[in-house]
């Protein structure tokens, strides 16, 4: 793998996943992921607070890094065919006295349904790791709906685990 603050590939049988920090172009290809993330968790739109967070996130907003993940076919690879955008993962940042300092949230991970099941979830996960390390992250963090049993297994085969706690929220403003 390369440097992962800009860009990753990893092989990926007869193509390649390419982790590629999302620009203000990528803005509409996210935020179409992004309803499909919603739909898939079944969670309620809220398209304006979609669209304020992804463009504070591509403005360049330090608390958190949003990644597009690319499928490179064979001959994309050698600069001839395309690529497919095929899912994003966004990752934020903060502090925790109990984790020993700086920590990181999964905030969002989505991998379009024609192609879950291949280990781009796994892969993703794995740059995060990556890119936690080099951020200086102690602990990588996630959440996941209850009745997610796909993803539930997918994060305790690498590793996640509940910590025995609730997390609460309050929405302000």
């Amino acid at each position: 793998m390369t440097n992962v603050a800009d860009e990753t590939v990893a092989p990926y049988a007869a193509s390649s996943v390419r982790f590629r920090k999302a620009t203000t172009s990528d803005r509409s290809a996210l935020l179409a992921l992004c309803a499909g993330y919603r739909r898939a968790d079944a969670q309620a739109q809220a398209p304006q607070l979609v669209t304020a967070a992804l463009d504070a996130a591509l403005s360049g907003d330090a608390l958190v890094h949003v990644y597009i993940i690319e499928l490179l076919e064979e001959s994309a690879q050698r600069g001839e065919g395309a690529t497919m955008l095929v899912g994003y993962l966004a990752l934020t940042l903060g502090f925790s006295i109990e984790s020993g300092g700086r920590e990181a949230f999964v905030d969002e991970l989505y991998v379009e349904p024609p192609v879950q099941g291949r280990g781009l979830g796994s892969q993703a996960l794995r740059f995060a790791e990556v890119l936690c390390h080099e951020l200086g992250v102690r602990r990588l963090r996630l959440e996941v709906e209850r009745e997610n049993i796909r993803a539930k297994k997918l994060y305790s085969a690498l590793g996640y685990r509940e910590h025995g706690r609730h997390l609460l929220s309050k929405l302000l403003g």
